[in-house]
């Protein structure tokens, strides 16, 4: 049997679609905080959540994806504390990608307003309005955000390593652009 040296390309395409939908939300959500209430904080406010609902669901497309395909063993470069380190971020990210929108989601539907994508729909909350329920989703939301950047960080880093130091094919094996 021949060994599985990359990511399913449906893998590799959503890693790069998702991760660039994800960083796009989280800089919007940034921006958003510091401004003031009004028309432009708003349109910031419906694409943040509508990049939201995206990575919730390319994140829950990936899973799936990743459990119908099989998945490259870890290089015999990489030490033990590196594949462990690598699959806690993974694990952390994807924590992450799907807390992130669950909890803004909740969050605008306690604040008694729907979570709409790019205007395709709408969906309505479907829990009944309140402030304490909303403050307590933002509370969540808002700290997984530290947390976000820390894993983001690490998992560039990591694939950075891999990249110039290592000069191994970890950054290759999911990216989109390397050749099937």
């Amino acid at each position: 049997m021949e060994e599985k040296t990359k990511y399913s390309i449906i893998l590799r395409n959503l890693h790069l679609i998702g991760g660039v939908a994800f960083i796009a939300a989280l800089i919007l959500g940034l921006v958003m905080e510091e401004m003031e209430r009004g028309p432009e904080k708003f349109q910031l406010m419906f694409f943040h959540k509508s990049l939201g609902l995206a990575v919730l669901g390319l994140a829950a497309f990936r899973l799936l994806e990743w459990m119908r395909s099989a998945q490259p063993e870890a290089l015999d470069t990489h030490t033990v504390w590196e594949i462990r380190a690598a699959k806690a971020v993974k694990a952390g990210l994807y924590v992450v990608m799907i807390g992130l929108p669950v909890s803004g989601v909740l969050m605008s539907w306690y604040n008694g307003h729907p979570a709409a994508f790019f205007g395709l729909f709408e969906w309505t909350p479907m829990v009944e309005k309140s402030k304490n329920m909303g403050d307590f989703f933002e509370e969540i939301h808002e700290t997984l955000v530290p947390f976000t950047f820390i894993l983001l960080g690490l998992h560039i880093v990591g694939a950075l390593k891999h990249h110039f130091l290592d000069q191994d094919q970890t950054l290759l094996r999911i990216s989109p652009f390397s050749k099937n």
